[in-house]
């Protein structure tokens, strides 16, 4: 862990010494899933420090995630402003910093050095029930870095020698400063089976406004011109330049997918009478899935792949994603018994509009 590091650590635990009358309820532990889903372990906990206050704080660390030859480590520490006079619930703004230490092969090029960022956060905080939030939040601020940055086919031992310690690029970043954004059928089978359509068509609606805020960051971030001394513009745009076609069918399908999967879910719940989970939760992503590539596909990509071909990739990711709900079952249902244990909850649709433009309807 490098000085930058420690040092943010060390400051976030003298903001914590501050909070010392706080109670149990005042204390949450969190995990990024887009983080977890991206190869990088993190953990977070976030304390309450006043009526319309709380600090957060994030440690994350990935090696080599899927694959890629990336080492990083990094805290960031966030302190956030809550408008609905609670915190924890509902919409929030926030301030936060980055600290970063990294070890990247991209291409041929090597970049290892270190990163400090500030950047505001905007967010939303669901209740799903009595101890279980589920949190959407988004950021955009400026990251300075400072690393060494050679070739691959460098002597990399008398690049160490002839300068140790010292670092040959520096500059700043406007930069995504956050992103955490939990989506996923899985998820949405979850919430639906326990709180029912409404909490899911909420989440789904928090769920898009999230994705649309970080591509909107993003292509924000790649019309900015770089810096002139900063040789990773390519890697970045191919990372955030999607074309607006794809990030059109992505949203499109994902708003699309994810209701009818929530539909299916909860109608088969009331007419089962809360029996055959498994069968519900394979029957509702097989729908949502459909859906989901039926959109995607012909939006994103009609006219550049050929048809037949845009067939099969439909056809094989109906299937392996299908597969993959089958496999995860066991799991599933593990976390759906333990959440209607602990919450309390297994609420049934009767009676209720899916009209999904009625977000206030919770």
């Amino acid at each position: 862990m490098t000085r930058i590091v420690k040092y943010l650590f060390f400051f976030i635990l003298l903001l914590g010494a501050g909070a010392q009358e706080m109670c149990a309820q005042q204390i949450a532990v969190k995990t990024n899933g887009l983080s977890l889903l991206a190869g990088v372990p993190n953990l977070g906990c976030e304390l309450v420090v006043g009526e319309r206050s709380s600090v957060d704080l994030s440690f994350y660390g990935g090696y080599k995630p899927w694959g890629t030859d990336i080492k990083l480590i990094g805290v960031q520490p966030e302190y956030r402003y809550w408008f609905n006079g609670r915190p924890m619930v509902r919409e929030y703004i926030g301030i936060s910093a980055l600290g970063a230490s990294y070890d990247m092969h991209l291409g041929k090029h090597i970049y290892d050095g270190d990163a400090i960022g500030i950047g505001i956060t905007m967010g939303y905080s669901m209740v799903l029930g009595k101890r279980l939030n589920l949190e959407f939040s988004a950021g955009f601020g400026a990251v300075c870095f400072w690393h060494q940055q050679y070739y691959e086919n460098d002597n990399f031992e008398d690049y160490l020698i002839n300068n140790p310690g010292k670092t040959n690029a520096h500059g700043y970043k406007l930069f995504p400063a956050k992103l955490a954004v939990s989506i996923s059928y899985i998820i949405n089978d979850c919430i639906a089976e326990v709180w029912g359509f409404k909490k899911a068509r909420l989440i789904i609606w928090s769920g898009f406004a999230m994705n649309f805020f970080v591509v909107a960051l993003g292509l924000i971030a790649v019309a900015i011109p770089a810096a002139p001394f900063w040789e990773g513009e390519e890697h970045f745009n191919f990372v955030f330049g999607m074309a607006p076609r794809i990030v059109a069918a992505s949203l499109m399908a994902f708003l699309v997918g994810s209701f009818l999967n929530a539909y299916v879910m909860s109608k088969m719940k009331v007419a089962s009478q809360g029996r055959n989970f498994s069968a519900r939760a394979i029957w509702s992503t097989v729908v949502g899935e459909t859906a989901d590539s039926l959109i995607f596909f012909p939006v994103a990509f009609g006219g550049v792949i050929a048809w037949k071909e845009l067939l099969i990739m439909m056809g094989i990711q109906i299937v392996l994603k299908s597969m993959y709900e089958v496999m995860i079952l066991p799991v599933t249902i593990r976390v759906v018994k333990a959440i209607k244990k602990i919450d309390g909850s297994d609420v049934y649709d009767t009676d209720i509009s899916y009209n999904v433009l009625k977000v206030k309807d919770i």
